[in-house]
C-alpha cells in the first residue's frame, strides 16, 4: 500500500514537472542524441584537420620542388653565363693577341690616310727579294747575300713594356725562306756575331716575335765590338725615341748594294761593311725623319756624327725609302736633317 502510494506521488510530481516545462509525462532529453551530435562534430573536425594537414604537406612539397627546380635553373643559368663570359673573354683575348701580332700598331695621333695601311713605310723592294712577314716585323730576303735587304716594323711605347727574356730563345734557320736561309754552321768559328737586325729587345712583348727575331733571316755577320758597342747604343736610342714619341716606324739592314770582299760559311754569307737605320715619327701632326749609317769600324758613344739624311742613305743602299709618302712631303722629309729634334731636350 505504501509502495503504491509512493509510486503514485512520484508519477504525479513527474507529471507536474513536465507540464511546467511544456513537455509530456513521457518526455526526457535524449542523451544518445546529444552524444551523437558531439560525435559528428568531432569527426568533422578531424576531417578538417586531416585535409588541412594534407594541403600543407602538398604545398610544402610543391614549394620545395619549386625551390629546388628554381635552384637548379639558377645554377644552370649561372654556369651558362659563366661559360659565355669565358668564351667571350677568350675571343677578346685572341682578337687582342691577333691585333698585337700585326706590323702596324695604333697609337695616339691622327695619321693621314696614306699612312694607315700596314705596309706603307716599307722600302721599294728589289725584284730579287723575297718578302716574308713575321710576327712583329716584315723582311725582304736577299738570297745572294743570305740575309735581309731590309727589315721593317712599327715599334710602340706599349711594346717596350714587354718582359720576355731573350735567354730563353735560340737561333734557328728560317724554313719560310723558299731558297733556304743561312745556317748556324755558317757563323760557327767565323769570328762574327749573329747580329740581330730587329733587336730582340724590341720584341720582348710577344714570344712569336721574339723567336722570329732569332731566325737566320733576321741575322747578319757583325763584329762583336760593333754589335755589342755603338750599334747596340743606336738600337737603345731608337727605343728611347719610341718611348718619348709614342712610336717609331723603323727600317734597318746591311748595305748590300755591292758584294763585299768577305764572306763566311759554306753558304758564302756576305759580311757587310756598313749598316743603316732610318725612322719616321709622327708628333703633333708633323713628321720627323732620322737616318744613320754606321760602318763596322765605328766605335765610341757619340752617335751624332753618323746622323744623315734619308736621301744619303738611299744613295748608299740603292733602296727607295717610304715611297708611299706624297712626293712633296717625301722630298722634304728625306732631304732635311733634323738633328736638333732627335738629340736635344727641346722638342718641337
Amino acid at each position: 500500500m505504501a509502495k503504491d502510494s509512493f509510486q503514485n506521488r512520484y508519477n504525479a510530481d513527474a507529471s507536474a514537472f513536465n507540464k511546467s516545462r511544456g513537455g509530456s509525462a513521457n518526455h526526457r532529453p535524449s542523451a544518445s542524441k546529444s552524444r551523437g551530435g558531439r560525435s559528428f562534430l568531432g569527426k568533422f573536425t578531424w576531417v578538417i584537420v586531416v585535409v588541412v594537414f594534407v594541403a600543407i604537406a602538398w604545398y610544402y612539397n610543391k614549394g620545395k620542388g619549386t625551390v629546388q627546380s628554381t635552384s637548379i635553373t639558377i645554377a644552370e643559368q649561372v654556369e651558362q653565363g659563366s661559360n659565355t663570359l669565358k668564351q667571350e673573354f677568350n675571343e677578346l683575348k685572341e682578337v687582342s693577341n691577333s691585333q698585337r701580332e700585326t706590323v702596324s700598331k695604333s697609337y695616339s695621333g691622327n695619321l693621314p690616310e696614306w699612312a694607315t695601311t700596314s705596309d706603307w713605310f716599307y722600302p721599294e723592294t728589289p725584284t730579287t727579294a723575297e718578302i716574308i712577314t713575321k710576327t712583329g716585323f716584315t723582311l725582304a730576303y736577299n738570297e745572294a747575300a743570305e740575309q735581309a735587304w731590309w727589315v721593317a716594323y712599327h715599334l710602340t711605347s706599349d711594346e717596350l713594356k714587354g718582359t720576355l727574356d731573350r735567354d730563353n730563345f735560340d737561333f734557328d734557320e728560317d724554313v719560310e725562306v723558299s731558297t733556304g736561309s743561312a745556317s748556324l754552321r755558317d757563323y760557327k768559328g767565323s769570328g762574327y756575331d749573329r747580329g740581330h737586325l730587329v733587336p730582340a729587345a724590341d720584341v720582348k712583348w710577344n714570344a712569336k716575335a721574339m723567336q722570329a727575331s732569332f731566325l737566320m733571316s733576321n741575322v747578319s755577320p757583325q763584329k762583336h765590338s760593333f754589335n755589342a758597342g755603338i750599334w747596340e747604343r743606336l738600337e737603345s736610342r731608337f727605343r728611347g725615341w719610341a718611348k718619348r714619341d709614342g712610336s717609331l716606324y723603323i727600317v734597318t739592314g746591311p748595305l748590300l748594294k755591292e758584294k763585299p770582299n768577305n764572306t763566311i760559311g759554306i753558304n758564302q754569307v756576305w759580311v757587310p761593311n756598313s749598316y743603316y737605320k732610318v725612322a719616321l715619327t709622327y708628333k703633333k701632326n708633323r713628321w720627323h725623319a732620322a737616318a744613320f749609317i754606321l760602318d763596322q769600324q765605328a766605335s765610341g758613344k757619340n752617335l751624332e756624327p753618323y746622323f744623315l739624311t734619308i736621301d744619303e742613305v738611299e744613295r748608299q743602299t740603292g733602296l727607295d725609302f717610304f715611297p708611299a709618302i706624297p712626293d712633296e712631303l717625301e722630298e722634304q722629309l728625306e732631304s732635311e736633317s733634323e738633328l736638333g729634334y732627335w738629340f736635344t731636350n727641346s722638342r718641337k
